[in-house]
């Protein structure tokens, strides 16, 4: 099967948006892999896992990073109004997780996060979008962070 992508010159609606990736067999058994590593030794450690969701409020990002960072994030308004933009990373909406739903949790908290994130950069439009981001951290009173990224994280190695 002729891959969309290269068919030269030719625009289809069947090709995947420019800045990313289909992850096949071997990619996703290469990111497993890493994943199941990484958690296993956050979870020999004490580790937790958490997720949030794909997309979260703009203002979470433009509160931490200034009204600029805009013009690297995919943004969009849903139909009830509100400002919303696929999450560039994953330390913000931890944090944000961490103030909503954990403040009254016992510290030191250790937890731990896979995602895929999405932002755009440079001028490259084949290198949009990244995937695969993981890091570990720990949320001590009062509100102290302290984060360690992993040497096992898969991010770079899954940069599409």
């Amino acid at each position: 099967m002729r891959d969309p992508q290269k068919m030269a010159g030719k625009k289809t609606p069947l090709a995947r948006p420019r800045g990313t990736r289909d992850l096949l067999p071997a990619d996703m058994r290469r990111r497993r892999f890493v994943e199941s590593r990484f958690k296993d030794v956050a979870e020999r450690w004490g580790y937790r896992e958490v997720a949030t969701p794909a997309f979260e409020p703009l203002e979470l990002f433009t509160l931490k990073s200034g009204e600029a960072i805009v013009d690297e994030l995919y943004s969009f308004t849903d139909k009830g109004g509100r400002s919303l933009a696929l999450r560039p990373e994953l330390t913000a909406p931890v944090a944000r997780l961490y103030v909503n739903e954990l403040q009254a949790t016992p510290k030191p908290l250790k937890l731990y996060y896979f995602g895929d994130c999405f932002r755009m950069s440079g001028h490259n439009p084949d290198d949009t979008v990244s995937s695969g981001s993981s890091e570990s951290s720990s949320l001590e009173a009062p509100f102290r962070k302290r984060t360690r990224r992993s040497s096992l994280s898969h991010n770079a190695c899954l940069r599409a």
